[in-house]
């Protein structure tokens, strides 16, 4: 097939993408039409379409050494979307799995000992029967004053509590709370405290402070709550 401007005779390679396949010679018809850049033939080649350079593919180009064919180029294409798509669906996966892990290792970070005592830290929720607790953030301590109350110890530590229902009755029975120092020394929660309410909706949430008179020199170290049985490590 001759295409318009194109020499009576001579072979012209099909289009592959706006221009000639890497590594093959490129024919420039001479005279009229003839392409900006493209080498042009011999005279005596002209008129003889045998004497004419062949532009076929060599063996390595063949091998896949050389450019690549069409079709090659037409696959690679096709192929790319492919491998975009398998590579988001393999970081969706891995995003999932994240999430789950993330998931089941804070739903298991209660712990309960061998003496019945559960655990957790600052961050993390203690369950209380239909009822869970947390400490949401480390304690605030160092003032000597608190609600125009001077401290007889030392100094107050603040420490804010989260109460959530995830039960069907609403009565929160009330429960002695003590704040344990790094020395091992216990101290019971001042009447500065907020108190918590007497009920509490299915699903519902009261917040609070908790308010302890400590020495100076002592750092608290956990909060007791169910008279020791449910432990917050701060």
């Amino acid at each position: 097939m001759t295409s318009q401007g194109a020499e009576p005779g001579a072979t012209t390679l099909p289009p592959t993408g706006g221009g000639v396949e890497p590594g093959a010679t490129a024919l420039r018809p001479t005279g009229h039409g003839a392409e900006p850049g493209a080498s042009a033939l011999p005279p005596n080649a002209q008129n003889n379409p045998e004497a004419r350079t062949s532009i076929l593919p060599s063996a390595d180009q063949d091998r896949g050494l050389g450019s690549t064919t069409e079709s090659g180029a037409r696959s690679a294409r096709r192929g790319r979307p492919l491998v975009v798509a398998a590579i988001a669906v393999a970081l969706a996966l891995i995003a999932t799995a994240a999430i789950i892990t993330t998931v089941l290792s804070r739903s298991n970070d209660q712990v309960v000992t061998s003496d019945g005592v559960t655990t957790v830290s600052v961050g993390e929720w203690a369950q209380i029967g239909e009822f869970r607790i947390q400490i949401p953030n480390p304690p605030r301590c160092g003032a000597p004053t608190y609600k125009e109350t001077e401290s007889t110890v030392g100094h107050f530590c603040l420490i804010g509590w989260f109460l959530q229902n995830e039960g069907p009755e609403s009565a929160v029975e009330a429960s002695p709370v003590t704040l344990v120092d790094d020395d091992g020394l216990e101290y019971g929660a001042t009447d500065l405290s907020d108190a918590a309410p007497t009920s509490l909706p299915s699903g519902g949430t009261a917040v609070g402070t908790l308010v302890f008179d400590i020495p100076t020199n002592r750092t608290p170290a956990a909060v007791l709550f169910e008279n020791g049985t449910v432990k917050i490590t701060l």
